[in-house]
């Protein structure tokens, strides 16, 4: 009877996202059995991962120079999409796996078709390489890598700066992680025609006293296929699964100081620990890029030449998988084939760094 319901959530998921006219593209198909979420708040230790795994990483040098900040990273195995600043764009491409400079986009400004933090949508539709969202507008980058503007308008934010994390659900449907009065939600935002709703399905303030949206940022990510929302918070060694609708809800907490009640300002000092910090939701796994130490201790590490960043790896239950040190600091994400890690460096003076993913011998932790 359970995998009935879960089948027939699928299913109802699957209609609900036919195509609309504004971005032609084909929703992946679903199993016919989605594995059950099994509920509930569950305490892990680092233990669970078993021994952290050294990684070092190979340079890849490349023929342009820009400062590596801020970066967002999406990769098909065959084309690295870079969001960051180079001369006056926004965006750079480069073809893998030799790292060959391709072009740069988007051009910096507040005109017509020019971009001022855009924002890098997870996921695609089958007819674009990536979705980008520009305040209200969408463009997309074909599969001869122009860029193409799409008709759907997205709601307007209050703030010049777009602080909502998107994921592309289906060609009538995004999933986002937006700001409210008492801190973080996930929502769903559909088109019919010329008419768009907002459904809110998460909420992601869980603390009495923290209704600060800076206490509740973090990384969202979704997988289709497992029917699977995840959100890894900033300031909280703390992770929550749910299923695409909402329900169910898996939260994973570890052992690991919490930040006090405090304002905005203080909230994002550099006294406070960075738990998760970067995201990568692939077919099999989830990772997410880890620091474990306050700004102000890696800035002391910085000075001694210490460089060291950690990655982990999840299933889309929850479960721990392995942890990884990697032996420079910045901004990643992992390929298709989840086979490669490619990391943007902000301490060496070529950017970008290639790590091999040992391949995984037991996945058969699971959470009791």
């Amino acid at each position: 009877m359970k995998k009935i319901i879960y089948l027939l959530s699928i299913l109802t998921l699957t209609f609900s996202c036919k195509n609309v006219a504004e971005i032609k593209g084909l929703v992946d198909d679903v199993p016919s059995v989605v594995e059950p979420l099994i509920t509930g708040e569950f305490q892990i230790e680092e233990e669970d991962f078993g021994a952290v795994i050294e990684l070092t990483g190979v340079s890849k040098p490349v023929d342009v120079i820009f400062k590596v900040s801020g970066t967002k990273m999406v990769t098909d195995d065959t084309l690295l999409i870079v969001q960051n600043r180079h001369k006056t764009n926004t965006f750079m491409l480069f073809s893998l796996p030799e790292f060959k400079y391709l072009k740069s986009f988007g051009l910096i400004g507040n005109g017509p078709d020019e971009f001022l933090y855009p924002k890098l949508i997870a996921g695609t539709n089958s007819i674009s390489k990536c979705l980008i969202l520009n305040k209200s507008k969408m463009y997309s980058l074909d599969k001869d890598l122009n860029l193409k503007r799409e008709k759907i308008l997205f709601p307007e934010t209050d703030s010049p700066y777009d602080s909502r994390e998107i994921s592309y659900l289906c060609d009538s449907s995004f999933l986002f992680v937006d700001t409210t009065p008492n801190g973080k939600e996930i929502s769903k935002l559909t088109f019919a025609a010329d008419t768009q709703n907002i459904s809110h399905i998460f909420n992601l303030s869980f603390l009495k006293g923290h209704k600060g949206w800076a206490t509740y940022i973090g990384d969202f990510g979704i997988n289709k296929k497992r029917d699977r929302i995840v959100y890894a918070y900033k300031y909280f060694k703390r992770l929550v699964f749910t299923r695409l609708d909402g329900s169910d809800a898996r939260v994973i907490n570890f052992r690991a100081p919490e930040i006090e009640k405090k304002d905005i300002i203080r909230t994002l000092g550099p006294d406070n620990i960075t738990h998760f910090w970067g995201i990568s939701a692939q077919r099999n796994y989830v990772y997410f890029l880890y620091s474990g130490r306050t700004p102000l201790e890696v800035g002391e590490e910085f000075k001694s030449g210490k460089h060291y960043i950690f990655v982990e790896q999840y299933d889309w239950n929850g479960n721990p998988i392995r942890k990884f040190k990697l032996d420079q600091w910045g901004y990643f994400c992992v390929n298709e084939s989840e086979t490669k890690l490619f990391l943007a460096s902000v301490t060496d003076e070529n950017p970008f760094f290639v790590y091999d993913l040992p391949q995984l011998v037991s996945s058969d932790k699971k959470l009791q």
